[in-house]
């Protein structure tokens, strides 16, 4: 192995926390809830329906993290990210959003 860290490793979960920790700066400045855990990154944005200026707020992040990804030769990995929406019934049928 040339670099990285293998799988399963005991340093995995830990260099994880270290390497992530510019991503964390990133999310608290747009001022969006997260946590970490081992390798896993979890945020939480509430929005209202129709409510532009969050979703704005929202791809402005995501475009400041893309690029703090490219300035670290990392990848936003599109099959192992999950969006769930949550709200009344039949309100979510009609959000779409390309994130």
């Amino acid at each position: 192995m040339s670099y990285g860290v293998p799988q399963g490793s005991i340093l995995g979960p830990l260099l994880f926390c270290l390497y992530l920790l510019p991503l964390g700066s990133i999310l608290r400045k747009h001022g969006i809830s997260f946590h970490c855990y081992a390798d896993d990154c979890q945020i939480y944005v509430p929005l209202k329906q129709k409510d532009v200026q969050s979703i704005k707020h929202l791809l402005a992040c995501r475009g400041d993290i893309k690029a703090w990804l490219a300035l670290n030769f990392l990848n936003f990995n599109i099959k192992k990210t999950e969006v769930m929406v949550f709200g009344p019934s039949g309100s979510c049928e009609s959000s779409s959003v390309d994130l």
